[in-house]
């Protein structure tokens, strides 16, 4: 039997709702204003940035949900300046439409699938709630903007990621049911055959050239939504291999997610898995272990969110508690309430293991990053490595945690090691300069008419700082062993270079790659973790060498014990 507290679905209104007066106090809320409706308060009243992001505007769906929708102790429901600022937000986004039909996102002139997609589709999903109550003539431009919009995503693809893909699918699903226009209907299709193309064997789908948890959410939303919306059952065996893929990376804390992914955001969309509970049990299994983290604050929610993901994602808390269906019985169980598992994803690279008294998850195609959580009744995170983390002399950063799909994995199940190899990779941290921005938006505003030129340099700006691959003579070899008492690792570093660190260890919570949607806060991470005992391990680099560092964790006591070779120089240390 669910107990109450896992059967409670309150909680995502109650998350949701303490943050619409956040959501609102962005808003420009002044009929007068030249920017009624709009949500990015960077532009309208700190006057910080010299555009507006369509992604704010997002917050229309959230108003129209909350007025509409008569969720526990909602005083904004049916309340006249709730919706007539929900459709000053929809009226914004129409005012600040490209030439194109596309929409700026975080960056002016460069348009992203994302910024139109999701923006989108929630003035679409807006539309369809408030028509009624939204005059002739706006109605008559906000079908023709999402109808422009519609038109730029018909011919516009990232299979880099698809969560923004599977976004775009429901946006034109939605511009079809508004319009009933079949180019949408079929563009729509068009999509959901290249995301399906694109789903890896194994149940993930690409998030820049790997498997990403938290933006596999996001997908999974978009195709429950598109199910729920056009009844194709066929779409259910899609889901499946997903929802049976993330089940792993179900922490027994609840959290999901982190830098062993290929993007390394740890935040949840849970209305997917909502939407398909009855016909998934293993996605209300999921969805349960999210709402209990939800009850016990752990999870990454509406209420840590930045401004700009709290206007992207806020809606789905309230369409979750929409979609939920009461559980009485359900006997599935997720991977880490198993007695023992020992599973390995050979495309993604991920292995898992799950032992008595702790579940351990191995990011290989990231360097070998390590979580390790406890069981039974410490579901805590106990042991975080997160790769190795050098800072040179001359300032410049280099890392072992890096998506590099030509490391060498051994997995050898019958003898419970895990043996990975691979280079260091250099940390690319470029910042604006006064100078930079004005020449930023010179060269950007040039091309913004040249869709040629436009798409190269996105995939320039995106490869520096987000899919670069800059190695460094840093050679690693990790060997993880395992057993029901202890995990012991073994890191042999060959520095080929006579480097001169100022900083060199081993960290327990860092994304070395520019991802906007990392480190939110969990509280997790004010678990007392070390994945070293030493500091700072520069001081032992002397030029070229051979850094040899084992380390036993033991979950039950949660005890470390490390072992450091410089060459053949060895310190020892233990800390618990």
């Amino acid at each position: 039997m669910i107990s109450e507290e896992r059967g409670n679905n309150k909680i995502y209104a109650e998350v949701a709702l303490s943050q619409i007066p956040r959501l609102l106090s962005l808003m420009d809320r002044k009929k007068c204003s030249k920017t009624y409706g709009c949500s990015d308060r960077y532009y309208w009243r700190y006057k910080m940035i010299d555009f507006s992001s369509a992604l704010f505007q997002s917050a229309a769906l959230v108003l129209a949900l909350v007025y509409t929708n008569k969720y526990p102790n909602n005083i904004y429901y049916e309340h006249p300046k709730i919706r007539d600022w929900a459709i000053a937000a929809m009226e914004f986004l129409t005012k600040i439409q490209n030439y194109d039909g596309s929409f700026n996102g975080s960056y002016p002139y460069v348009w992203s699938v994302d910024a139109v997609a999701s923006s989108i589709y929630a003035v679409s999903e807006s539309y369809s709630l408030l028509q009624e109550q939204i005059n002739n003539s706006l109605k008559e431009i906000i079908i023709d903007t999402i109808k422009k919009a519609g038109n730029w995503l018909l011919k516009s693809h990232d299979t880099q990621v698809i969560n923004q893909e599977s976004t775009a699918l429901i946006a034109l699903y939605n511009i079809y049911q508004i319009t009933g226009d079949e180019r949408y209907r079929n563009g729509a299709e068009n999509k959901l055959k290249m995301i399906l193309k694109n789903q890896s064997s194994e149940g993930w789908f690409n998030e820049y050239g790997g498997g990403d948890i938290a933006y596999l959410t996001v997908t999974i939303n978009s195709l429950a939504k598109y199910y729920q919306k056009s009844g194709n059952r066929d779409i259910l065996k899609t889901l499946d291999k997903a929802i049976e893929f993330i089940s792993y990376f179900v922490h027994p804390n609840g959290t999901m997610g982190g830098e062993y992914t290929s993007r390394n955001p740890e935040f949840i969309i849970p209305n997917g898995f909502e939407i398909v509970s009855r016909e998934i049990p293993l996605a209300a299994a999921i969805a349960d272990s999210n709402i209990q983290a939800l009850n016990h604050g752990q999870i990454i929610s509406p209420i840590t969110l930045d401004n700009t993901y709290l206007c992207w994602m806020l809606h789905t808390y309230f369409q979750a508690y929409d979609n939920y269906h009461p559980r009485t019985q359900n006997n599935v169980v997720l991977p880490y309430m198993k007695p023992s598992i020992t599973k390995y994803f050979p495309q993604a690279k991920y292995v898992i293991v799950k032992k008595n008294s702790y579940y351990m998850i191995i990011g290989a195609s990231k360097g070998g990053v390590v979580r390790v959580y406890g069981c039974k009744d410490n579901p805590d995170l106990i042991f975080s490595d997160c790769g190795y983390l050098g800072i040179l002399s001359n300032g410049e950063k280099v890392s072992s945690q890096w998506l590099d799909y030509s490391n060498e994995v051994i997995f050898d199940e019958n003898n419970d090691f895990v043996d990975i190899s691979g280079t260091f990779h250099k940390i690319n941290e470029t910042l604006f300069t006064p100078v930079k921005m004005v020449l930023s938006r010179i060269g950007l505003f040039s091309i913004s008419r040249m869709p040629f030129v436009r798409e190269n340099l996105y995939q320039r700006l995106r490869k520096t700082m987000i899919t670069g691959n800059i190695t460094v003579p840093i050679e690693f070899t990790r060997k993880i062993s395992y057993n029901e008492e202890k995990v012991i690792i073994l890191d042999i570093l060959n520095i080929n270079k006579d480097f001169r660190f100022e900083y060199f260890n081993i960290v327990d919570k860092f994304s070395p790659i520019y991802a906007q949607s990392t480190e939110f806060f969990q509280k997790q991470e004010l678990s007392n973790i070390r994945p070293l005992p030493e500091d700072n391990l520069a001081e032992f680099i002397k030029g070229m060498c051979k850094l040899s560092i084992v380390r036993e964790i033991y979950p039950d006591s949660k005890e470390l014990k490390c072992e450091i070779k410089v060459d053949n120089h060895g310190l020892r240390g233990d800390l618990k």
